[in-house]
């Protein structure tokens, strides 16, 4: 049943997005990943993806849109955003702003930023639980999911293994 899943979310994956992805059987997968346990029956692979460390991407981010002279407002609890002519006009509790382009970053909370445009966004917040361990040697050179468990795994670059809930 499990394996029904996966193949499902393969053809998902390459009707709808440019990431190649494809279904290696247990000794592929264990070729390329060699710690994986024996009670593994193949899994999902795609070469061109990986993962990223959110903070340093944040980091990144920011650092990239503060050298392009773009303003970042943070901290606000926005009540209105109107367009006036070529212009978006924000206002919050703390002030307002003003800019061409408004983006949405408001995470969990983006649903009620875009209803002040009259935007309609499905969104829903989740409180999902992530383990870390303790530093371990390398065992780990890709994310690995595990189908039936909605679970991500992956080894950070200081050796700790971080396990994520799959939404």
């Amino acid at each position: 049943e499990d394996q029904i899943v996966a193949h499902a979310a393969v053809e998902r994956v390459r009707r709808y997005s440019v990431i190649k992805e494809e279904w290696l059987d247990r000794s592929a997968l264990r070729a390329i990943q060699p710690n994986l346990g024996d009670s593994i029956i193949g899994g999902i692979w795609t070469a061109e993806c990986g993962s990223a460390n959110p903070a340093r991407t944040l980091h990144a981010f920011r650092l990239n849109l503060r050298c392009a002279a773009v303003s970042i407002q943070e901290g606000h609890l926005i009540e209105t955003i109107k367009r006036v002519g070529g212009v978006w006009e924000c206002r919050s509790l703390g002030g307002h702003f003003q800019a061409p382009v408004v983006v949405n970053c408001a995470g969990g909370w983006g649903a009620e930023i875009a209803a002040l445009v009259g935007d309609n966004l499905a969104l829903t917040r989740q409180a999902l639980m992530m383990s870390v361990t303790a530093r371990s040697s390398n065992r780990l050179s890709t994310v690995v999911g595990h189908v039936g468990r909605r679970l991500s795994l992956k080894q950070s670059s200081n050796g700790r293994l971080v396990s994520i809930p799959i939404g």
